[in-house]
Formats: structure tokens, sequence, C-alpha cells
């Protein structure tokens, strides 16, 4: 009796077999499906990434864009070639991505599927978050540098802003340093275009290529002082010389504008080194609108 019962397994055994294995394979072809839906996620992730801060420069193309947006996806896991119709730019600020592929399988063939085609979507969107700025140069001409020092030039941006981060630098255009240049920053120095640094520089963060046009936080609150307004001499050395961050303004300025113009962080900074070897040029006496130059030659 106990062999006849052990004899009934058998057959019961085989019919269960196939629905075992039968799971057993879909669950292999379902789990490798995933893992490459994930791998493709990935993908579109990243080149939504790439393509958004390759968008970050002004003077990027589409097809700079995209470029960055498919190299990035195939560094991640996509087949190559990256289908360039999958990257997508909304104009000032937005790449969507979308990745299609098809994912042969092991064991579904058998029933007559031999891929699944899975996808993946990815959207990547520069929101522009204002520094707390101590010095902004305004100049948007992408090419000219809106920040320029040559020569033996010392700029400190120092301090805290409200948030307890440090006083940070932004050029609307790019920043150009020539010769024994000091730039010492608490905290970032950001620029929309290319930074070429010279000399010493101490900062928290260096940004190139960053982002859009940040506009005039004093647009509307405060009037540009006359030309007239801005007294200036020149002088082949600093005999003799006082700075204007430290001389009395002439008798016809505005108040208000006398202490806007001879406390301003950039004017003190900017002929810090007239007074020792240095004579700073006509430049570097900044008007709210204009290009911030700071320049100076022994």
């Amino acid at each position: 009796m106990r062999r006849a019962a052990r004899a009934q397994s058998l057959p019961l055994l085989a019919l269960l077999l196939v629905p075992l294995l039968g799971f057993a394979a879909l669950g292999t072809d379902a789990a490798y499906l995933y893992a490459q839906r994930r791998l493709t996620q990935n993908a579109a992730d990243a080149a939504a990434l790439a393509g958004a801060r390759e968008l970050l420069a002004r003077a990027a193309t589409d097809s700079q864009v995209v470029l960055a947006a498919t190299t990035y996806a195939a560094a991640n896991g996509f087949p190559p070639p990256v289908p360039t119709d999958s990257i997508s730019i909304i104009r000032p600020d937005t790449v969507p991505v979308r990745l299609e592929r098809s994912v042969s399988l092991f064991f579904l063939p058998v029933l007559g599927t031999d891929s699944l085609r899975i996808a993946a979507r990815a959207t990547a969107r520069i929101i522009q978050t204002p520094g707390e700025y101590a010095l902004l140069a305004l100049e948007d001409l992408i090419t000219d540098p809106g920040i320029y020092a040559n020569g033996t030039t010392d700029i400190y941006v120092l301090g805290r802003g409200p948030s307890g981060r440090g006083a940070s630098v932004r050029s609307n255009a790019a920043i150009d340093t020539r010769g024994t240049v000091t730039f010492i920053v608490d905290g970032c120095i950001d620029a929309a275009g290319m930074i070429n640094q010279n000399g010493t520089w101490q900062y928290d963060c260096l940004n190139a290529e960053l982002g859009d046009y940040v506009p005039d936080p004093l647009a509307g609150r405060m009037s540009a002082p006359p030309l007239s307004a801005l007294r200036y001499d020149w002088r082949p050395d600093c005999t003799g010389y006082t700075c204007p961050a430290t001389s009395p303004a002439p008798a016809e300025v505005d108040p208000a504008r006398r202490h806007a113009l001879s406390s301003s962080p950039l004017t003190q900074a900017a002929f810090q080194s007239c007074t020792s070897t240095t004579r700073p040029s006509s430049s570097a006496i900044p008007t709210p609108g204009s290009k911030h130059r700071v320049s100076s030659s022994t």
C-alpha cells in the first residue's frame, strides 16, 4: 500500500511541473523587464538633467543640448544610438525626454512573445533661485566680461546674508581676470558666461555658464546718478591720490547718491590698491546698469 501511494504522486508532479516552470519563466522575464525599465528610466533622467544643464548656457544651440542629452543617455545604459527626436527643448528652461526600446525576452518566446517595448519619460526644468549677491554685474552681452580685473587688483566680498550663507558674486556675462588678481569671496562666484581665473581666488563654489539674466534688484527703487556727479581725474601714478571711496564727493551730488557711491562694496574693492602701488582705471567706477570693470596697472 505504501509503494502504491508513492507511485501515485509521480503523475501529479509531472502535471504540476509544467505550470511551475511556466510561472518561473514568467517571473524571470518579468524581473528582467522591470530591471531594463529601471535602467531606461535612469537614462532618461540623466539625459534630461544633462540637457537642462547645457541649456543653462545661454549661447547653447539646440544641437548642443540634444548632443549632451543623448551622450548621457548612452552613458547610463540606453543602447546607442539614442534617437535625437526623443529629446525635446522648450526654451528657455525645459528639456523633456522620452526613451523607448525593445527588450528581448528569455522564456516567453515559447508562447510567441519574443520581445516587449518599454518606455520612460523625464523632464528637467531650470528654476532660477536668486543668490544673495553682494556684487551683481548687469552686463548681459555673453561674450563680454561683466567683471574684468587686471594688473595687481584686490577684490574682497565678505559677510553673510540673511540665510547665513556667504555673500556671493554674480555676472550676467563672463568674468575675466588678468595679472595678479586677488579675488576672495565668502560665498559663490557665478557667471552666465565663462570664468577666467588668474591670481589668488577663494570661494565656496564656482559656477560658470550658470543660468539666465538676473535682473537688477534695485530697478525702480533708485535712479542712477548723472555722469556729472562722478568725479574722476587721471594721474600717471598714485602720488597724492585719494580714493573716491574715502574722498568727499562734489558738493552738487545728492547726499543719498553720494552715500550709495562711497559705501559701494565694489567701489571700495576696486580702489583698495590705489593708495599703495597701483592706479585704477576709469572703468573701475561702477554705475547702475553698466558692467562693473575693476582694473589697475602698475
